[in-house]
Formats: structure tokens, sequence, C-alpha cells
């Protein structure tokens, strides 16, 4: 008996191509931005479209994209047919095409189209170029919206190069990502580029990919993000209350967030040009967060820690805590910061504390206080080039306006700049609560060219406007190097032991109150033949 079998090469090529037919069938796209134009229409853009693939030969690759974009555009037409419309395009039919795009508005996902169609597994020929940037004149597409596209087609198609700075890759792609168009014109590219942010997708948990946050959404329940690119657009912002939010091992860009919630996690993330609001929390914790432009606003929170972070050109402001800690955190900024403080506490803080941080602030407070702050513990940190001397105004690395008790412990401070104070201001209306500074060193690289009485008085490291009782000073094994201690106006001065085992390197004390020898315990005074203690 005879039998007729197929070479295993033409089932194999059937085999393939049934696969092929499947895969567009299983896994569309999502509705294209012109679905619901007429048939007619859809088809001038579609003609127009496969125009630019005609320059070599087509892939199958890019027909099998180019049927797919033909399905989500609810488009009946076999790509032969297609093809051959090419040959009957002519001015009359340019004419209508460009009035169609700007009647319709969807000269973005054209050029989305395209970019995405002809670099879909090669280059760009000679021909394409020229014919992609005469469409992109005709169509009018700006600088602005010309790359934001070349950006998400670049997405579409993983040109992204892999790279360890994840940081500073996300940021430099997306300084200039506007999305001034309807982003929903692009609908069916959001699955490879950002999908859009939603209130159902973050009541449901949001774990991995990229997103994008277009409009105000607010939401009353846990919200929980992880793994997840996100970029705020066109103002774009979240608005979450409920008992918990956790923001995790993302990377977050142009954020605007007010949360009032229980708890509060951020960690392990990557946080670009990052606005917070938040209210009414029993709980804020940042771990492990990277902090590049950040700005955060905290009211009315029980706890709030900040956990081996590191923080650029970031501002915050806290009032009304209970408890506020800040451990193995590096505060830093660029000498053109305009705000002038980085770390501010406007009213009242049961307890702070800051242990092994670090500020490098040029121009700029590290650390004020003008709410009562009962106590303050500052150990084993480090202040250097904090503050700035334009003005007469104190500018210090910590600012004290407010009644205050603290802490501080071995901590250096060096160079920073003020007119009074440079490291530390104590103005009149925190004069009361115990000072305690152990360990420490106070440190000028160069010594200043003023009179001696008048760098006492005026260029000192710590400044005192006043000094409620002499019983609530107290310099410990510290280290002055061509700084000094400025004690305006002291209350009351009840003979006791202020200054022990301490070292005054060309640094005076300067007073306007006798203090008797009563004050000092074995401390040590290199001021050549200049007095230690200028009496005014």
């Amino acid at each position: 008996m005879n039998t007729t079998t197929n070479q295993p090469s033409s089932i194999l090529n059937r085999l393939m191509s049934d696969m092929d037919e499947m895969q567009i069938k299983r896994h569309p796209l999502q509705p294209h931005g012109i679905v619901n134009l007429q048939d007619d229409e859809k088809r001038l853009y579609a003609t127009f479209l496969v125009t630019l693939l005609i320059d070599q030969p087509i892939s199958t690759a890019q027909s099998r994209l180019l049927i797919m974009l033909l399905d989500s555009m609810n488009l009946s037409i076999q790509l032969p047919n297609l093809y051959a419309g090419i040959a009957e395009i002519n001015k009359t039919q340019l004419q209508s095409f460009l009035k169609l795009a700007d009647d319709k508005g969807f000269k973005s996902a054209f050029l989305m189209d395209a970019l995405v169609l002809c670099r879909l597994d090669k280059s760009l020929t000679e021909n394409q170029a020229k014919s992609l940037a005469e469409f992109v004149n005709l169509l009018s597409i700006d600088e602005v919206m010309l790359t934001d596209v070349v950006h998400l087609s670049n997405k579409v198609l993983s040109y992204q190069e892999n790279t360890n700075n994840a940081v500073g890759e996300a940021l430099k792609d997306n300084t200039s990502l506007t999305i001034d168009f309807d982003y929903n014109l692009l609908k069916h590219w959001h699955d490879f580029t950002y999908r859009v942010v939603s209130v159902e997708a973050l009541k449901a948990g949001i774990d991995g990919n990229s997103w994008l946050v277009v409009d105000t959404l607010e939401i009353n329940c846990d919200c929980h993000i992880k793994n997840a690119y996100f970029a705020f657009i066109q103002n774009g912002s979240i608005k979450a209350t409920g008992n918990s939010f956790v923001l995790s091992n993302c990377i977050v860009y142009g954020a605007n967030l007010e949360l009032r919630q229980n708890k509060a996690l951020f960690e392990g993330n990557d946080l670009l040009r990052f606005n917070a609001q938040i209210h009414s929390n029993d709980e804020i914790l940042f771990k492990e967060n990277n902090l590049i432009d950040f700005s955060c606003n905290v009211t009315y929170t029980n706890n709030i820690y900040f956990n081996d972070s590191k923080l650029f050109n970031a501002t915050l402001q806290i009032a009304s805590q209970k408890q506020a800690v800040f451990v193995n955190s590096t505060f830093e900024n660029d000498s053109y910061q305009k705000n002038n403080v980085c770390l501010l506490f406007n009213n009242r803080s049961d307890f702070i504390k800051f242990d092994n941080c670090n500020f490098f602030t040029p121009n700029r407070i590290a650390l004020m206080f003008k709410g009562e702050t009962p106590f303050l513990e500052i150990f084993d940190c480090h202040f250097e080039n904090c503050g700035n001397d334009y003005s007469d105004n104190f500018n210090s690395a910590i600012v004290f306006t407010e009644l205050s008790e603290f802490l501080i412990k071995n901590t250096i401070f060096k160079n920073n700049l003020s007119k009074k104070g440079k490291d530390i201001y104590i103005a009149v209306t925190g004069y009361k609560g115990k000072k305690s500074i152990e360990k420490c060193q106070f440190i000028q690289s160069i010594k200043p060219t003023s009179s001696w009485e008048e760098f006492g008085k005026n260029e000192n490291s710590i400044y005192f406007s006043k000094v409620n009782d002499s019983r609530d000073l107290k310099f410990k094994d510290n280290i002055f190097i061509n700084s000094g201690i400025c004690i305006m106006h002291l209350d009351r001065w009840i003979p006791q032991e202020i200054f022990s085992n301490c070292i005054f390197k060309y640094s005076p004390i300067y007073t306007k109150t006798q203090i008797s020898a009563e004050a000092f315990c074995n401390c040590n005074f290199e001021n050549s033949s200049n007095p230690n203690i200028i009496k005014d």
C-alpha cells in the first residue's frame, strides 16, 4: 500500500504559521488609540504606516506586529490588500491624512507605531529616517512630544541599556518625560511601556511593571506597591487613607503623595523629585532609601524613623510628633539648593535622636528646631560645610529657636559657616533647658583674620544668646580648633564646673557675665598671648 507523507520541514513550517496565528489571537494588543475612527479613516492611517516599511523587505516579525496593530484597530484587511493601497497614495490622500491627524489628534500614536515597526528587528534605512523626519515636520510634532515618543518606543524595543546605576538612568531618561498629549492614544503600547495606575490597581496591590500616574487618585484602604517603576505626570497624585501604606523596592519619579495612614513604610526605594504630605500617622519608617530632590511635610505623627537612608537636596518639615529617630543616614545637597533649611522641626517634639548621621549641606542649615524640644540626642554624627555667612542672620549647622534640652556626643563639626554660631546657635527663646556637649570636635581649618574680640563675639562656633542657669551647661572632653564659644547673657551664675577636660586651640570664650575659675577643670588653652576669656 502506498502512502503519502509530508516532508518534516513542511509540517514544521505549517505548525509555525499556525503558532503565529494563535500568538496573535491569544495575546492581542489593547485597543488602539484610533479604534473608534471610521473604517476608511483607519485604513488611511494604516496605509501611510506601511509606506514607511517598503524601503526594505518586511520581516516576519514586522508582519506579525502589523497584523496585531490592525487587529487592535478593529480593522479587517489583509496585508496584501493593504500593501496594494500604497501604489494609490497621492498628494490628495496625503492632505487628507494630515487633516485627519490634526482633527483626531493621533500624531503621537502614528509616530509611536512607526518608530516601533520600522526598528522592530532592524535599523532604520536612510530613506526611512528622512521620511520619519518629514512626517514629524508635517504633523507639527514638537520637541517635547518627539522626546517622549522616542523614549516610549525605546522602552517597547528594550533599547534601554542595562546599568547598575538605576537611579541615574531613571533620572536621565525621565527628566523630560512630560506626556503632554493624550496618553490613552498609546493604550495598545501600555503593557510594554507604562501602564496607567488606577484606583482598582492600587486597591489590589501592585507588584512589578512600570506605571504612570496621570490623574488624582484617592483610595481609602491599605495600599501596597512593590518592585515597580512609577512616574507621576500631568499633575498626577495619590491620596491614600487606611491602615497601612507600603512602598518597597521601587523607583519613583516626580511623585505627589498625600498619606493619612496609621502606618507607612518606605523601604529600599529610589525616590526622585518626590513630594509627600504625611498627616496623622501612628508610625512612619524610611529604611534604606535613596532620596533625591525629596520634599516631605509630616504633621501630627507619633513616631518617625529614618534608617540607613541617603538624602540629596532633601527638605523635611516635621511638626507635632512624639518621637523622631534618624540612624545611619546621610544628608547632602549641592551648593545651589535654595531652601534654607534641610530638616526643620516646626512644633514640639517629645524626643529626637540622631545616631551616626552625616550632614554636608552647604548654604543650608542642617537642623533647625523651631518648636519645643524637651530632649534631643546627637551621637556619633558629622556636620561639615553646613550653613552660610552671606548675612548677619544665623545660618548655622544647628539652630535652636525654642526651649531646648540636648546631649551632643562624639560628634564632629568642621568648617561650617555662619556669622555667629557656625556650628550651634541658640536663640534667646531657646535659652532654658540642660545643654551637654561631650567628646566633640569643633574645627575651623583656617584661622580667622578679624580681631580676637570680634572673633570671640561674632565668628564663634557655639553661640548662646542667653542661658538660664550656669548649671544647665556641661562641656566635657571637647576640642576647639580656631573656633570658640559665646555666651551673651547668663541669668543665674552659680559657681560650679562647666568645662572639664576641654582643649581650646586659638579658641576663646566670649561672655558678658563673669565666669570664675570654678567653671574650668583640667582644661588646656593654647591661645598664644590672647586672653582665654573675653569679658565684655
